[in-house]
């Protein structure tokens, strides 16, 4: 398997969960913990990344609010 887009990441986290929704910080931790990406720099996301992701794809996800996000 390639390597992951942060996007790619956060759905199977989200898939995961119950209403597939958690929390930005909860979404980060697991990626971080799964090594299912990492910056092009090798640093770990971070929760704001995982917010700043959901915005830009709202086919993808909802933004709940800024620590929460939902898959669509």
């Amino acid at each position: 398997m390639g390597k992951l887009t942060l996007h790619e990441a956060m759905q199977i986290v989200l898939r995961d969960r119950p209403n597939k929704t958690d929390s930005t910080e909860n979404v980060a931790n697991e990626i971080i913990w799964r090594n299912l990406y990492k910056q092009k720099d090798g640093g770990d996301v971070f929760p704001d990344q995982i917010f700043l992701r959901a915005r830009r794809y709202p086919k993808l996800f909802d933004v709940i609010d800024i620590k929460t996000v939902k898959l669509i």
